[in-house]
C-alpha cells in the first residue's frame, strides 16, 4: 500500500473522532485540523474507523430524532400544526457523514483493509496479542486499527490517540502497551500515544498560546450568573464564595480565535441541600466550552456538566447535557425559526447502554 509521506501522521479511534470531536467539526477537532494544516500532517482514517463513524453518527441521530420528538411538540404548540418539519433519515445522516469526510479530505489519509491487513488483524485476536489481549466486543476493531498505524511509512512520526485500554500498559504508567511499542520501534516510528484528545493536541501545540487568563476569567464567571442562579436556587445555597476558574485555551484555524475548555469551582457558604439532606463545605462545579475572541468576547458557550460536590470530594449530584440544534421552515416566503435546547436526562438504569457507556447522570458515592 502506497502512502504519501508527511511529516507526521495522526491517527484518532472511533471513539474520539465520532463521538468527541463529531468529525472535527466541536471540542477540539478545530484544533486537530488547524495543526494538520500548519505542520504537513495528515490524519489517518483506517477504513473500520469510517465505518464506524458512520454508524455511529447514524444511531446518535435516531436516538435524538426520538428526544426530539418532545420539543417538536412543543414548538408546534407555539407555531401552530402548519409547522411540520422532518427529521434527518438514516439516508440523510449516511449523507452528511460522507459530505464531511470529502469537505477534511485534504487532510484526511485513508487506510483501505487488505486481505492481509485484515487476516494479521484476525491472528491478534486468536493468539490475544495486544490490543486484543482482553476481552471484549471491540477486539478485532482495535487490532484492525493498530495494524492500519503499522501500514505507515518506515520512520514515520505518529501520533496516535485512544480512550480503548487495549493500546496502553495500565500497570506501567499507562504508556502504548510493551507489545505495540515494541512493534513500532521495528518500523523505526518515533510514536506518541495519548489517552485523549487533550494530550494529543498539547502535543502538537507546543506552548499555550497566550490569553489574558484574569479577564478570560471573568467573562466566563458573567456568562455562568444564570446558570449558578439556577444551581443555587436548586440545591438551595444562600451564598458562595469566590469561585476559581481553570481554563486550556488551544489555537483554531479561526484567525485570533481560541477554543478554550474550562471548569470554575464556586465554595458554597454555609449548607447545601441534596436529596433532602443538608451538607456542608461543598462545592458546585461548572464544566464547559466555547470560543474565546482577540477583544474577549466568548462565543457557542457549552456548559456541558453541572455539579454538586462534597467536602470529602465525592459527588453528591452530577448531571451531563448534550445539545440539539433545530431549523424549521416556516409559511411562505419561508422563514428560519431556530430553537436549540439543551438535553438534559433524568436518572437511567439504561443510561450507560445508550450512551455508549457513558452515565448521563451521576449520583452520590464517586470521588472527583
Amino acid at each position: 500500500m502506497s502512502l504519501e509521506r508527511v511529516s507526521c501522521y495522526i491517527l484518532i479511534d472511533t471513539n474520539l473522532f465520532a463521538e468527541r470531536t463529531r468529525l472535527l467539526r466541536t471540542a477540539l477537532g478545530p484544533s486537530l485540523l488547524y495543526f494538520a494544516k500548519i505542520r504537513d500532517a495528515k490524519i489517518v482514517v483506517p477504513e473500520v474507523v469510517r465505518s464506524e463513524t458512520i454508524r455511529y453518527v447514524v444511531q446518535a441521530v435516531q436516538s435524538l430524532n426520538e428526544r426530539l420528538a418532545g420539543l417538536l411538540r412543543e414548538t408546534r404548540e407555539f407555531l401552530g400544526q402548519s409547522a411540520n418539519p422532518s427529521l434527518p433519515s438514516v439516508a440523510d445522516s449516511e449523507k452528511a457523514v460522507e459530505t464531511r469526510f470529502a469537505e477534511i479530505s485534504r487532510w484526511i489519509q485513508p487506510i483501505t483493509h487488505t486481505p492481509e491487513l485484515l487476516v494479521r488483524a484476525a491472528k491478534r485476536v486468536l493468539v490475544k496479542s495486544a490490543p486484543s489481549h482482553q476481552p471484549g466486543k471491540d477486539s478485532y476493531k482495535d487490532s484492525l486499527i493498530w495494524e492500519c498505524v503499522l501500514e505507515l511509512p518506515e520512520g514515520s512520526i505518529v501520533h496516535f490517540a485512544s480512550a480503548d485500554n487495549g493500546f496502553f500498559d495500565l500497570e506501567e504508567g499507562g504508556g502504548l502497551h510493551p507489545t505495540l511499542l515494541r512493534e513500532a520501534s521495528d518500523r523505526r516510528f518515533v510514536i506518541n500515544a495519548h489517552r485523549g484528545l487533550e494530550s494529543l493536541v498539547n502535543a502538537l501545540q507546543g506552548d499555550e498560546p497566550e490569553i489574558d487568563h484574569a479577564r478570560a476569567a471573568v467573562v466566563i464567571n458573567h456568562s455562568l450568573t444564570a446558570r449558578m442562579v439556577h444551581a443555587m436556587q436548586r440545591w438551595r445555597v444562600d451564598e458562595t464564595g469566590q469561585e476559581v476558574v481553570s481554563l486550556q485555551p488551544y489555537l483554531t484555524d479561526r484567525p485570533g480565535m481560541l477554543y478554550i475548555e474550562f471548569i470554575v469551582d464556586c465554595p458554597v457558604v454555609g449548607s447545601a441541600t441534596f436529596g433532602g439532606t443538608r451538607f456542608e463545605d461543598t462545592k458546585m462545579r461548572f464544566r464547559g466550552n466555547g470560543y474565546y475572541d482577540p477583544h474577549g468576547v466568548l462565543t457557542d458557550l457549552r456548559i456541558s456538566e453541572e455539579a454538586l460536590y462534597a467536602a470529602n470530594g465525592s459527588e453528591l449530584e452530577v448531571s451531563i447535557t448534550e445539545f440539539a440544534e433545530l431549523s424549521i421552515g416556516i409559511g411562505e416566503p419561508r422563514e428560519k425559526f431556530r430553537l436549540r435546547r439543551p438535553l438534559q436526562t433524568q436518572p437511567d438504569a439504561d443510561a450507560d447502554t445508550r450512551a455508549g457507556g457513558r452515565s448521563k447522570m451521576r449520583h452520590r458515592g464517586r470521588k472527583g
